[in-house]
Formats: structure tokens, C-alpha cells, sequence
């Protein structure tokens, strides 16, 4: 079973990827946000993939992604 999901590259540009390639492309800082049943989820740079702790920042799921050229 393959599951797609829907990204905005730090270029600004849209894709659908398989959701196997995502931590892949975070690892690589390529995406700025991930679409999820909430809405877009912005990818910051300084995120560890695999690290979880107590959030305290600013809710980062949004209706619509501030995307700007991060390249």
C-alpha cells in the first residue's frame, strides 16, 4: 500500500510524494511543509527528525502554509 502525501519544496513548488520519502526530504531540509488531515504542518529547519519533547512555540499546523524562499 502506498500512501501519498502532498508538499511545498523550500522552493515554493508543490508535489505529491509517497509518504515513505518524507523524513528522507526533512533530513535534507528540501520541504518547508507537509499537509495533514489538520492542515499544513511547516517544517523548520532547527526540527530533529526522531526527537520528540514538551513543545512550547507557536502552533505550527495551519490552514494554509507561510511559505516563503527559504533555498
Amino acid at each position: 500500500m502506498f500512501i501519498e502525501v502532498k508538499v511545498i519544496y523550500t522552493d515554493g513548488t508543490t508535489d505529491t510524494v509517497n509518504a515513505s520519502k518524507i523524513v528522507e526530504l526533512m533530513r535534507s531540509n528540501r520541504i518547508a511543509a507537509i499537509q495533514c488531515a489538520e492542515g499544513w504542518l511547516e517544517i523548520r529547519r532547527n526540527q530533529i527528525v526522531g526527537f520528540t519533547a514538551d513543545y512550547n512555540g507557536p502552533e505550527r499546523r495551519k490552514a494554509e502554509p507561510e511559505i516563503r524562499n527559504i533555498g
